[in-house]
């Protein structure tokens, strides 16, 4: 209960739930609002091992956000809602043919593997003066590196074997994360990457 109330500092004891975690269970955002500033309406579904047909697969919940200090915490207890309405899927600002093998898919191959999976050191692919801590504790046992689309634009600096000291280059890595249950999950990030040695790496 005295972690569930870090993220529900407004709820009162009596209100928040204690249950053991259920074997499974997966959360993803599917929506999110901005009501007023610094306030956001979001909407997560729980998807739930199915035990027979009639089980459903998943059941969404919505739950209001607010910024406190430098992090986020709920405003109030989740809600169940019926499943959003899909949308139309945004074209993204990214070329449509993957960046070939070479030094930059190795590095975000290497970065993902040790952000998500604890598989090797994070802060040597970090920039320095950026702070960003892996998933802990990770529940993904395997991270494949699907492929790398470079942006609009950034195509020719992405397929340098050898780019320039201090070039820049954003594009989008997907991946598949796979958990101890031989599950596996889509993961997509989209990634600034600056060469930071004479040798381009």
């Amino acid at each position: 209960m005295e972690a569930v109330g870090l993220f529900f500092p407004t709820a009162p004891d009596s209100e928040l739930p204690d249950p053991a975690p259920e074997a499974g269970l997966r959360t993803t955002t599917v929506a999110a609002s901005e009501i007023s500033e610094e306030y956001w309406g979001v909407t997560v579904a729980v998807s739930i091992p199915r035990t027979d047909p009639q089980t459903p697969v998943a059941r969404y919940y919505s739950l209001g956000v607010l910024r406190s200090g430098a992090g986020w915490v709920a405003a109030d207890l989740p809600s169940e809602v019926a499943m959003p309405r899909p949308g139309e899927e945004p074209a993204l600002d990214y070329a449509s043919r993957a960046v070939p093998p070479g030094a930059l898919v190795q590095t975000v191959e290497q970065w993902a593997g040790a952000y998500l999976a604890a598989d090797g050191e994070l802060d040597r692919y970090l920039a320095p003066g950026f702070n960003q801590a892996p998933i802990s504790p990770t529940p993904y046992t395997a991270v494949t590196l699907r492929a790398v689309y470079p942006r609009s634009g950034h195509e020719e600096q992405a397929t340098k074997q050898r780019p320039g000291d201090a070039a820049v280059v954003e594009v989008l890595a997907r991946l598949e994360a796979t958990d101890a249950s031989e599950e596996s999950i889509a993961l997509t990030y989209p990634l600034e990457l600056t060469a930071r040695s004479a040798d381009g790496r």
